[in-house]
């Protein structure tokens, strides 16, 4: 059912030829589908036929027509096509329309059935990484790739850094790691605090329309918006240093307490 889809980039003709397959495939698999198919002939009648049928009735002089004809496929019943029985050919357009609705419509909907999950694998090693402090499959003694959501930061990283590194149960090496790691971004924060501090112009990103890449606005020293930009930028830089001293002595304290409770495989 996945193929049969209708979207705008069909012809009512290429719509119809879907409706057809649907009918012999006998069901949909969910009403949401069921809505979107019913839901692009509703759309075809509200763009195209029902303006078709206006139009007609402007030329031969009909100005109140607009009030009698349904705004809604679903509405276009016995009483329209009586009211418009004089316009056969958009009558019989938007009947088209209609049968196809109804006939979707009339259609059951049959979840499909999931397969079952795979059985857990047995020899699987599961322990914790020593970075982000998931429980991540272990192979080969070390954590198998995996991302993790920096604390504090808020996103979405690719590659814990655990991956490198023995599950915590067995090494510390981990926990080292990551402490020198974040040491090293306080270091970077505190060099762009400096360069903020200096600089005598400033480029600040401008946020894009609908998650489009934003342009680069550059701001002089001499106009009266530098200090706020300057200001708000080490703000910025500021907190992020925090976030990431506050991390650093979580793993500083893990580091402290730290046991070994298995022994390398």
């Amino acid at each position: 059912m996945t193929t049969l889809i209708i979207t705008r980039k069909h012809s009512l003709t290429e719509a119809l030829a879907i409706v057809d397959a649907i009918v012999a495939h006998g069901s949909f698999p969910t009403k949401i589908a069921q809505k979107d198919a019913m839901g692009r002939f509703s759309r075809m009648y509200e763009d195209n036929a029902r303006q078709a049928l206006l139009d007609a009735c402007k030329a031969n002089g009909e100005t109140e027509a607009f009030w009698d004809a349904p705004h809604n496929l679903s509405q276009f019943g016995k009483k329209a096509t009586s009211r418009f029985a004089a316009y056969p050919e958009q009558l019989n357009a938007i009947q088209t329309l209609r049968n196809a609705y109804d006939t979707l419509k009339a259609l059951p909907v049959v979840k499909v059935v999931k397969k079952p999950a795979a059985p857990a694998n047995p020899d699987k090693v599961v322990k914790t990484c020593a970075c982000c402090f998931r429980e991540i499959a272990v192979r080969n003694g070390t954590m198998v790739h995996h991302g993790y959501q920096r604390t504090g930061w808020g996103f979405q990283t690719d590659s814990c850094l655990g991956f490198h590194y023995p599950p915590l149960e067995v090494s510390d090496a981990g926990l080292r790691a990551m402490i020198e790691q974040l040491k090293n971004h306080i270091a970077r924060c505190n060099t762009r605090l400096d360069n903020v501090e200096a600089a005598t112009s400033l480029t600040k990103t401008l946020r894009g329309r609908k998650g489009a890449p934003g342009r680069n606005l550059v701001v002089t020293q001499d106009e009266p918006n530098f200090a706020s930009l300057k200001t708000d930028m080490k703000r910025e830089i500021q907190r992020e240093k925090e976030s990431t001293e506050r991390t650093l002595d979580m793993f500083n304290e893990k580091l402290a307490n730290w046991q070994q409770t298995e022994e390398a495989a």
